[in-house]
């Protein structure tokens, strides 16, 4: 018998857990030691695959929302939302060159010169 199941891949999974659990642990390197076998010992939940594909593993969203809600119980610190960081950079196309801004630019105001009704030549 055959069912379909919702999936997401290694790498959403772990952008996923990332969001949803904060930064205590890098997910990505989390997630690819339980598929090894490894850190199964540390006494909290566990996230295993429910099944591979050619190129990743798949994870099913209802187990990833199990382990998510189980992960929660079992680490009170663990973050409510965490928001993405955006980076705002200075990119000179013609050259290629990036600037890494400390703050977000303020927005252009656009301004006129031009008077209310002057007929243009």
């Amino acid at each position: 018998m055959k069912a379909i199941i919702k999936t997401l891949s290694a790498s959403d999974t772990a952008y996923w857990l990332r969001h949803k659990l904060g930064l205590s642990y890098d997910w990505r390197s989390r997630l690819a030691d339980w598929r090894r076998g490894r850190a199964l010992d540390y006494g909290g939940p566990v996230l295993l695959p429910a099944s591979r594909s050619a190129y990743s593993p798949l994870y099913e969203l209802s187990e990833i929302a199990a382990f998510i809600k189980d992960y929660r119980t079992f680490d009170r610190n663990a973050e409510a939302e965490v928001k993405p960081e955006i980076i705002y950079v200075e990119l000179d196309i013609r050259t290629g060159e990036q600037k890494r801004l400390a703050h977000p630019p303020r927005p252009l105001i656009a301004t006129t010169t031009a008077t209310a009704g002057a007929a243009h030549v």
